[in-house]
């Protein structure tokens, strides 16, 4: 099965094309980022798949993300969305939000652009490119991604200033984000429902945080305090830190399960 969908790869090779003139770095994030990395099964990815692409862009300045957007456009493949200044369009089918981080933000994390004016807050994608994985598509094309504890927390920090959303990142985010295909009690699965799946994943991550929360703070919370429970562990740490305790954790955990 392709690790990625023909109209996707096409297009990151177009951006690839344009970004390498500038010298410019960028990885994969968000809902194609954990389709990739998601263990292939068939049933599971086709319910997945999406073609929105979400894609964190390393810039050092406003202007700078000025002329790469210009440059994309130029190309005659892309087109700009008249009111959001990150998102454009590839061949007008396939919408692309550029995302951009590294010393074009403020100390505060916010980032300003014009044409059309545009305010974003990006923690956490400064810390989590170091830990990007590099896949291989196929021999003429591969793509940093961000890694699967990054995505996991990438969606924890844009939750956090919106607790009324903690059960739907519970039930609807996190659930899909673990990858777990490859763990003995999804393997040795014959029932591929979908819904069965999705709380089969969502145990399954239940039991790494839980494990992760206890081994930190002696702490076993439930399924329902999980959230909360990370969120006051990690507050005042910085989130490089943070993922790479996660990640050393995931080693740990998939050794011992797996």
């Amino acid at each position: 099965m392709n690790l990625l969908d023909t109209d996707i790869a096409l297009m990151l090779k177009d951006m690839q094309a344009v970004f390498a003139l500038y010298d410019i770095n960028f990885y994969l994030v968000g809902a194609v980022a954990r389709d990739i990395l998601l263990p292939a099964d068939p049933e599971m990815a086709s319910t997945c798949k999406t073609l929105d692409v979400d894609i964190a862009i390393m810039l050092s300045s406003a202007d700078e993300f000025k002329t790469l957007k210009a440059a994309l456009l130029a190309t005659g493949d892309f087109t700009a969305n008249p009111t959001e200044a990150i998102r454009v369009y590839y061949h007008n089918s396939i919408e692309v939000d550029l995302l951009p981080f590294g010393d074009i933000e403020s100390v505060t994390r916010m980032i300003h652009l014009t044409d059309p004016t545009f305010v974003l807050h990006m923690p956490g994608f400064r810390e989590i490119y170091p830990f990007t994985q590099e896949v291989i598509f196929n021999e003429d094309q591969s793509q940093k991604v961000c890694s699967l504890e990054g995505i996991v927390l990438l969606k924890l920090i844009s939750h956090s200033d919106r607790p009324e959303r903690t059960k739907d990142l519970k039930k609807q985010y996190i659930s899909q984000f673990y990858a777990i295909s490859s763990l003995p009690i999804f393997t040795k699965s014959t029932d591929t429902q979908w819904i069965k799946i999705t709380v089969m994943k969502c145990r399954i991550f239940y039991r790494f945080m839980k494990g992760f929360l206890s081994a930190k703070i002696g702490m076993m919370p439930n399924i329902n305090q999980v959230y909360n429970t990370f969120k006051s562990y990690a507050y005042g740490l910085l989130i490089e830190d943070i993922v790479a305790e996660i990640t050393g954790y995931s080693g740990n955990y998939t050794n011992r399960y797996c």
